[in-house]
């Protein structure tokens, strides 16, 4: 940037005078992005979610404003959030708002998750007459025993008190067996949940390690 100015004195021999010049520098906008996950989440009743939001050019330190049915859930400068009390079809999505002034506008809207919810049969009502699981404290396995021979295929799930899996087992059909063994030797020390689904059936308990 240059300025030019001319002297309407006519005495002066020289009578245009030019500035110094003035390196502007033009900052384009970059496109947010926003994206939270995962997607199409699957918990038990009860289960703890957490929620991850990735971005990009949105500053050091934007501002997340999560939503639950487009209902405030909450405002935090955290990327992270985790739910709880969630129900069948709840969708979860976060506006943010950048630290950047150069954005183009004040806030960005996510993708929107929705959340399915399974009801829960809790194994402490029905371990007497249905299923078993044993030893607990346990070290190595854990041994999940039926009332019956295994009929169809069996999924089971370690989360810690988080609700983050940690470990899947699948068994398909045998009916040979009316019992799981599964290796849990890897965990570290504390209390975890159990979620097992046999068909239509779903079970959760907690063990100790």
């Amino acid at each position: 940037l240059e300025c030019s100015m001319k002297s309407s004195n006519p005495c002066v021999s020289n009578n245009i005078a030019n500035s110094n010049k003035v390196a502007i520098n033009v900052i384009i906008p970059k496109d947010v992005v926003i994206s939270i996950g995962p997607t199409n989440p699957i918990i038990y009743e009860g289960q703890l979610l957490p929620i991850v939001a990735t971005t990009a050019n949105v500053g050091i330190q934007p501002i997340y404003t999560w939503m639950v049915n487009n209902n405030l859930w909450t405002t935090s400068y955290k990327d992270t959030m985790i739910f709880f009390g969630l129900k069948d079809g709840d969708e979860i999505s976060v506006y943010v708002v950048p630290d950047l002034i150069c954005n183009k506008d004040p806030f960005y809207l996510s993708n929107k998750i929705r959340v399915k919810v399974n009801s829960i049969i809790h194994v402490s009502q029905v371990n007497s007459d249905h299923i078993k699981t044993y030893p607990n404290p346990v070290n190595d396995f854990l041994t999940i025993e039926f009332d019956q021979p295994i009929t169809s295929k069996i999924v089971c799930q370690v989360t810690d008190m988080q609700g983050r899996e940690l470990n899947s087992y699948i068994r398909l059909q045998n009916t040979n067996t009316n019992k799981l063994r599964l290796d849990v030797s890897a965990l570290n020390s504390g209390i975890y949940w159990i979620k097992i689904q046999m068909g239509e059936k779903q079970y959760q308990e907690k063990f100790l390690k």
